[in-house]
């Protein structure tokens, strides 16, 4: 739990990729996380947001709080 705690914002694609596989391990501890974790999921469409944008980041600091 202190990675997800700690973990800085995903810069690119593949950093995302990783944060998502680490607090997927936890999700079923995690309240909502289906919810909190679809806009990250929607970065890794093609069509997806190519930049982190600050209304992107209020699921990273969700996940990381719970």
């Amino acid at each position: 739990m202190k990675k997800i705690k700690n973990a800085e914002v995903p810069k690119n694609t593949t950093e995302l990729r990783r944060f998502l596989k680490m607090v997927q391990y936890y999700r079923q501890y995690i309240n909502g996380y289906v919810d909190l974790a679809e806009l990250l999921y929607d970065m890794l469409k093609e069509n997806g947001l190519a930049v982190w944008e600050k209304p992107n980041k209020k699921p990273l600091t969700s996940l990381k709080i719970n």
